[in-house]
């Protein structure tokens, strides 16, 4: 069975609502107080740094390229631009190596050839100064054998 409200339970109630229009009115004070400083400090913040002043410097910058700060997408790309540099740079001497060992293997090549050539010459002319092989030519080409022979010595 219900009970009549009685004087008690209203005075109970009045001071629940007179409680909380209360806590209402210093919420709504504190909110204002917070206004005001906030307000406050932003003047002061306009006073000091100059109105062209780059916004990341004086805090109020919250630019973002999706999720991530700029700061951070320049890190990264940075990074990664040291990274191409440094691929380049090795895939270049790769090919610097590699044009190098051909050049050297053309270049023995090419001494190996002049080595032979030279003992040849060097064989050619060595049957060409003999004296014995030079008879043979001169008879095979009629020429008088009662020439004397004279030997020159060389001055360098």
């Amino acid at each position: 069975m219900s009970r009549p409200p009685s004087a008690e339970s209203s005075g109970a109630s009045s001071r629940l609502v007179d409680a909380a229009m209360g806590l209402y009115a210093r919420a709504t004070a504190s909110a204002g107080q917070l206004r005001e400083r906030a307000t406050a400090t932003w003047a002061h913040v306009a006073d000091v740094v100059p109105r062209n002043a780059p916004r990341h410097m004086v805090g109020l910058d919250s630019h973002h390229t999706g999720h991530v700060e700029l700061p951070l997408f320049a890190r990264y790309a940075m990074v990664g631009m040291l990274l191409v540099v440094c691929l380049l740079v090795n895939a270049w001497s790769r090919i610097d190596i590699r044009q190098t060992s051909l050049a050297v293997y053309d270049a023995e090549v090419e001494l190996q050839r002049a080595r032979a050539e030279n003992a040849r010459l060097r064989l050619e002319l060595a049957s060409l100064q003999d004296p014995a092989a030079l008879s043979v030519a001169a008879e095979q080409l009629e020429l008088a054998s009662d020439v004397a022979i004279v030997d020159v010595p060389r001055h360098h």
